[in-house]
């Protein structure tokens, strides 16, 4: 135990195995997200999605028809703007364009608008307004804005126009400015200082700001400032949405997940929280009130419509939204959105289909066991779902009786399920059948991690790891800041933060048991490594490392590249066959190899790939390789690097005669960008 605690490491040869680098592309459903939307009149829909391509929709999204026609090649719309005219417009540089429904169907109106880098607004009459200038309809000649009163004309941040009223807002002076619809400038009100504008009200004739943990209420008829207590968490995003009968909505986030939601029907003055969610736990991002109390919501590359008793889930088009996650089971393939939702495709089907459960759409996760039940939480409900293999139907596990509501709901590989409120955690092994006590839990801390090995469990939470024998009711606490899982043969892997060549970096280590000496496997510089099929997986930019019994690793090389020429990994998924899958930021690839064990597999050993003499040396190291040599790094027994040298080479060849005696490990990153490792002895 206390070779743990002390971590007392020693080297061991790391035999890294290269599997032959082939990927296929797997089929994936792709979807786009929308920077613009906006209804028109209830009946049709104009986005621009992400990839800055406009789509028109009149039936709440559920087909889609592309709206691009008018621009020239390769040009896309800087901005869209829904006049109070009701009319679309777009602005492309220095042009402003104008939409016809009828002939879908983009009409240039003028050119050389030198402020058009910032969102336009219409008024009734078709006139344009910049913020510089203002663009008089029919012919936009422009009129620039005057001062009534010979003050000095502010930069203009925003233009807020109402049915009956235009307003200019500088920030940064905290001032708003009235325009007329001849360009004429009143002089500025002073305002709060270093307030975030959030929404104007026509009906109230109020401008919503806030800041220091309260809304602050501008009536533009009185000119009169009220504020309201209004504390928000911190980060937060805090959205203004108005009904049809100008109830006011508050919705709150939290890097993108809601918060809570609020209401006023007094224009701000009284805030009641809400008890329904309407988005299944996300942040709206706009909302669209329609008549007979009907709403739509978009969120993240979804639309969700709410027409009386019917409820209308759409897709946006376009391909920049992968997945985060994928399970393949027995007969269908599942795909997990960083929105929360989930497309299932059994095998015979060519398009996906929602997966919705109960009415709900969103979820917080995707697992399957290694019997390939696949497993679906819903935050929303607190409810926890499961598919058999050759099921059509999901079932929902029954509830835990506990003191609390239950925060969370788990699952490991061996499908043990696990369930806890903020006192205690119950499992179940026969899915939900029945429930049993597991420990008891306080403080602050959440569970990260569950792992179970015969009548064992281990329990990560912050950085202590409860170790539960359910045959003999004890339980271990060890420190383990970086626990990662723990399988069959009972041996662990877990990471810890050490100092690399130019930053900290995660070192990853095994334990044959929690009295043995932590024996060295890999290192990164992010911490992304799990336990998948009873063997442990790290992923990095260049490829993927599994441990069994050696260490082998998956090049990425071959695959298409990202912008970042960096390839990030999300998740890792391998099938009944034992072929692996990376879900990553450019698709789903399959490798056309099973996993070691499998006679197909094409294997390199480390030792048909370099050449190391002598070994054991007193002097000079030779190295020779099959593949070009980017660089060597030199670490002692204690993980700390001695040396980095840039190679280019095949050939090097190193002194090590000022090192002191003992064993070493030399890395090779090879111009690939694999890595190898081996030890030598320093005699």
């Amino acid at each position: 135990m206390k070779a743990f605690f002390t971590f007392c490491l020693f080297f061991f040869f790391v035999s890294l195995a290269t599997f032959s680098q082939r990927w296929s592309a797997y089929p994936t459903p792709k979807i786009g997200d929308a920077k613009y939307l906006e209804y028109y009149k209830d009946s049709m829909i104009l986005i621009q999605n992400d990839e800055n391509l406009c789509f028109v929709s009149f039936d709440y999204g559920q087909t889609w028809q592309s709206a691009m026609n008018g621009f020239q090649s390769e040009d896309y719309p800087q901005f869209i703007s829904l006049g109070k005219d009701y009319n679309f417009y777009a602005q492309i540089r220095d042009n402003v364009y104008k939409y016809s429904i009828q002939n879908n169907q983009w009409v240039w109106l003028f050119g050389g608008c030198n402020c058009c880098d910032t969102k336009i607004e219409i008024d009734k009459t078709g006139n344009i307004y910049t913020v510089c200038g203002l663009y008089a309809a029919p012919k936009f000649a422009r009129i620039n804005y005057r001062s009534k009163t010979n003050h000095t004309l502010n930069y203009i941040d925003k233009l807020i126009l109402g049915n009956n009223v235009l307003i200019a807002y500088n920030q940064q002076k905290s001032e708003i400015t009235f325009i007329d619809t001849l360009g004429l400038v009143d002089k500025p009100i002073q305002l709060v200082t270093n307030k975030n504008y959030l929404y104007y009200s026509d009906y109230y004739s109020n401008l919503y700001f806030y800041g220091n943990d309260h809304l602050f209420i501008y009536n533009l008829t009185s000119l009169q400032l009220d504020s309201v207590l209004f504390e928000l968490p911190q980060r937060s995003v805090l959205r203004i949405f108005e009904t049809v009968t100008h109830e006011l909505l508050f919705s709150i986030g939290v890097f993108d997940e809601l918060h809570s939601n609020f209401s006023s029907s007094d224009g701000g003055f009284t805030i009641s929280k809400m008890d329904t969610v309407m988005n299944n736990g996300k942040l709206i991002k706009n909302i669209h009130f329609l008549s007979d109390d009907n709403y739509s919501i978009s969120n993240n590359a979804y639309l969700f419509s709410f027409l009386g008793t019917k409820q209308i889930v759409s897709k946006f088009p376009g391909e920049t939204v992968l997945p985060v996650a994928f399970i393949k089971s027995k007969s269908i393939d599942y795909y997990f959105y960083k929105n929360g939702m989930i497309f299932s495709k059994a095998i015979n089907e060519v398009e996906p289909k929602l997966v919705s459960i109960e009415n709900n759409f969103l979820f917080i996760s995707l697992s399957k066991d290694r019997n390939g039940v696949v497993y679906l939480n819903n935050s929303t409900n607190k409810s926890f779902y499961y598919k058999l293999n050759d099921v059509t139907e999901w079932s929902k596990i029954s509830q835990p009786k506990l003191n609390h509501l239950i925060i969370d709901y788990k699952v490991d590989d061996n499908g043990i399920v696990y369930a806890e409120d903020s006192t205690e955690i119950k499992y179940s092994s026969d899915l939900g059948k029945s429930w049993n006590h597991l420990m008891r839990i306080s403080g602050e801390s959440f569970i990260r991690n569950y792992s179970s090995v015969d009548s064992i469990i281990y329990i990560l939470r912050g950085t202590q790891l409860s170790i539960v024998n359910l045959l003999n009711s004890t339980t271990q606490t060890q420190y383990v800041p970086g626990f990662i899982g723990v399988n069959n043969a009972h041996k662990m892997a877990f990471s810890r933060l050490e100092e690399g060549l130019l930053k900290r970096v995660s070192v990853y280590y095994i334990l044959d048991s929690l009295t043995a000496q932590a024996r060295y496997l890999s290192y990164a510089e992010i911490d992304d490594c799990k336990k998948i099929a009873n063997s442990f997986w790290h992923t990095r930019s260049n490829g993927i490392y599994n441990y069994l019994d050696t260490l082998y690793y998956y090049s990425f090389s071959g695959l298409p590249k990202n912008n970042s020429e960096k390839i990030v990994v999300h998740d890792l998924e391998i099938d009944a066959d034992g072929y692996l899958y990376t879900i990553n930021d450019i698709g789903i690839f399959k490798n056309q190899y099973k996993l070691k064990g499998n006679s197909t597999t094409s294997v390199i050993e480390i030792n048909d790939l370099t050449n190391l003499y002598p070994n054991p040396t007193n002097n000079i190291l030779h190295l020779e390789s099959k593949r070009k040599l980017k660089h060597i790094e030199i670490y002692s027994a204690d993980i700390r690097l001695i040396q980095r040298t840039l190679v280019n080479s095949y050939q090097f060849s190193i002194d090590v005669s000022s090192l002191n005696s003992g064993t070493y490990l030399l890395k090779y990153i090879l111009d690939s960008g694999e890595l190898v490792t081996q030890k030598f002895l320093k005699y």
